[in-house]
């Protein structure tokens, strides 16, 4: 790949990273992982380098300025420890099989390094294909736990304060529920135009009996409540779910009440940090107008 490849690559790069620092995210986790995996593989197509080590600083490189720009998701860092991995495997069984090729005298072409990386970068970008594979099933395996915790005739209460892409797992989550169950879903909530009515209206639209309440009532429902459900942004490696503002006090009232809390994540979201971790950032600004609507008051 010329030059055009390379301002490609970089136009694409910079343009992602905008969207990261602007969150301007996909409706979906699964989603953005797809995205920041599509953008590795277009970097390890614009790789120029004779060498694996060569190609793995330019992607770790841009990995660093993905992750850089967005601190607080970890999905991204996720799927980017997972293609570098990718990467150092099958540069391990390009090397293998070389040397079983020039021990059998079958080496051939294999002896051209522009050939040889350019099969090799050929065999990265199936293999993180077929991650991109695993990615779109990741719903529907969380799905099919739906039946095994949700029973009959009870009280689901689930924390509506989070972004879209949680809310949209939760909905997927409780509609698969609602096919073949029927119960009743309590929805916490502060933002009167938040995410977490939307759900409660779509939900209420399938069929599902739904009420939602203000986050502040939380403890008051909690002793009738049967499931508490809620949706992470993330896994650390200690178990520790990251998950939006108000759900740990969802949490712990459901443990003071003994209430059994499942969290809805996909492998994507299982990261090797830990929440102490100096790698990871979880320090935010965030804009008080998605809580507080200033028209009213104009």
């Amino acid at each position: 790949m010329g030059r055009t490849g390379q301002a490609s690559i970089h136009a694409a790069l910079d343009d992602f990273t905008t969207k990261l620092r602007r969150r301007q995210f996909p409706d979906s986790s699964v989603a953005l992982a797809r995205h920041t995996t599509e953008t590795l593989i277009h970097a390890v197509a614009a790789q120029q380098s004779p060498t694996v080590e060569g190609i793995i600083e330019g992607v770790r490189a841009v990995s660093q300025k993905l992750v850089d720009a967005r601190p607080l998701e970890l999905v991204v860092g996720n799927m980017c420890r997972r293609v570098l991995h990718i990467i150092r495997e099958e540069a391990e069984h390009s090397a293998s099989a070389r040397h079983d090729d020039e021990g059998s005298g079958q080496a051939g072409d294999l002896d051209d390094p522009m050939h040889r990386m350019k099969r090799f970068k050929s065999e990265v970008i199936e293999s993180v294909g077929e991650l991109i594979d695993e990615l779109e099933g990741v719903q529907s395996h969380v799905n099919a736990q739906a039946l095994e915790h949700v029973s009959p005739g009870s009280v689901v209460l689930v924390a509506g304060g989070g972004s879209r892409a949680e809310i949209s797992v939760l909905e997927a989550f409780l509609r698969e529920a609602n096919r073949k169950r029927a119960f009743q879903v309590v929805v916490a909530d502060s933002n009167v135009s938040g995410p977490g009515h939307l759900l409660a209206k779509t939900l209420a639209d399938k069929g599902c009996e739904t009420t939602v309440v203000a986050d502040a009532a939380t403890f008051a429902v909690m002793p009738r409540t049967n499931l508490v459900v809620l949706s992470a942004r993330g896994v650390f490696a200690d178990g520790a779910a990251l998950c939006s503002p108000g759900n740990r006090a969802v949490a712990v009232a459901a443990k003071t009440h003994r209430v059994p809390v499942i969290v809805l994540a996909g492998t994507h979201q299982l990261s090797p940090l830990g929440p102490n971790d100096p790698e990871y950032d979880f320090d935010e600004l965030a804009s008080p107008a998605g809580g507080f609507d200033y028209k009213r008051i104009e």
